[in-house]
């Protein structure tokens, strides 16, 4: 009996220890988590004056150059503009990690269509063997953060365009439906598996058959946060009948 107790107190020490040593290694790793997201979103931060200055030289070298140089400067220009989107998403990621709300400023837009036009123009222009088709229909005001929803539409088109058919058009809707805006994006290609789309908005994740190396695994986590901040939802579909299609839908009464 003794010989029985004493193993189990042995026992019960050894989980002990082990609990405690569990412990030590999680806060130790949480500590070093939260060290690692403060340094991407400093420097993250900090790369943003220096990457302004390159644009605005390769900006000039587009405008005012040889015919030769024009092109090398709007290859770097759309690089820059790439670079400038992931830094973006690594500053709104790191305040999420952080606690930090993303930043918005909600106010009625009656110029929603316009704003929203103008990135798919701009995607069209660097993505010009992209097939892009919009149909804005809103009217009135509506209640968004219109900067917000240009980044969440570049990040969806940007997917899409990456992700499906070249040669399948790209369709992009906005339209009111039973009191709430509808923001759309629909292309063709590879059906995303049902457990990939149930993943698809967490942060850094990839399915197999994305590209690796050509994003950070941001763009959709931010998109996501951009529909909460609008108190909407976004939601993914994706089946060989229907294509795929990201959703965003939000309040549009300005009430």
């Amino acid at each position: 009996m003794f010989a029985v107790y004493a193993a189990l107190l042995g026992h019960l020490l050894d989980s002990e220890l082990a609990h405690e040593d569990t412990v030590q290694l999680l806060a130790a790793e949480r500590s070093l988590a939260a060290s690692r997201e403060q340094f991407i979103a400093v420097v993250a931060h900090d790369l943003r004056n220096p990457l302004s200055a390159i644009a605005s030289g390769t900006e000039l070298i587009a405008r005012f150059g040889e015919p030769a140089m024009s092109r090398v400067g709007e290859r770097m220009k759309a690089s820059t503009q790439r670079m400038s989107a992931m830094l973006n998403d690594l500053v709104d990621f790191a305040k999420g990690r952080a606690g930090q709300a993303i930043s918005i400023s909600l106010a009625p837009r009656v110029d929603l269509a316009k704003g929203l036009t103008s990135v798919v123009h701009e995607l069209q222009d660097v993505n010009p063997e992209a097939q892009l088709i919009n149909e804005f229909t809103i009217d009135g005001p509506v209640v968004c953060d219109l900067s917000r929803l240009q980044q969440l539409l570049s990040n969806l088109i940007a997917n899409a365009i990456a992700y499906g058919t070249q040669d399948t058009p790209i369709l992009v809707r906005a339209f009111i439906e039973d009191d709430e805006a509808v923001l759309s994006v629909t292309n063709h290609g590879a059906v995303i598996a049902l457990a990939d789309l149930d993943r698809i908005f967490d942060p850094y994740w990839r399915s197999d058959l994305r590209d690796q190396g050509a994003h950070l695994g941001l763009g959709l986590h931010i998109c996501a946060q951009v529909a909460k901040a609008h108190r909407g939802t976004l939601t993914a579909t994706s089946s060989a009948q229907a294509s795929t299609r990201f959703e965003l839908r939000w309040p549009a009464d300005v009430s």
